[in-house]
């Protein structure tokens, strides 16, 4: 993806594509503790390695908003207020190392902001139609 794309590589999004992630069952599932925490964690030094400093103002909002939909959805589930606000904990203590790592690869970076704009358009109106299905269903499940 993203980190691929930024240093200048094609990808392509292949809508039938299955993926299998080992991971999610070594964290006890998707909407586990650990699952919520690493996900948090993981999500936000993924902006701060990648995002390239010219867009992060523009994308800001979108940033906070997706993090505050996030953490409506894992509230819902027991003990994921506390694993999110471990993930927030976890991404601040890595950022001293993540900053270093984004001087890498940012240095490598090979295309336009016009370029990641329309890259990072497309996904965000992908991952907000699917944020508000698990929103939704995340209230449904809640409500019954």
């Amino acid at each position: 993806g993203f980190r691929a794309q930024l240093a200048g590589h094609r990808c392509l999004y292949v809508p039938d594509s299955v993926v299998y992630h080992v991971g999610s069952v070594s964290t006890g599932g998707k909407r586990s503790a650990t699952a919520t925490r690493l996900g948090t964690r993981n999500g936000l030094l993924l902006l701060v390695k990648n995002l390239p400093g010219s867009l992060v103002w523009s994308y800001l909002p979108s940033i906070v908003l997706g993090q505050l939909s996030r953490l409506l959805v894992v509230s819902l589930s027991p003990g994921g207020l506390g694993a999110h606000l471990e993930g927030l904990a976890g991404a601040w203590r890595l950022l001293p190392k993540m900053l270093k790592k984004r001087r890498h690869i940012q240095d490598g970076r090979r295309v336009s902001d016009a370029y990641l704009r329309a890259l990072l358009g497309r996904s965000s109106r992908l991952a907000s139609g699917s944020r508000r299905r698990r929103i939704r269903d995340a209230l449904v499940t809640r409500l019954r």
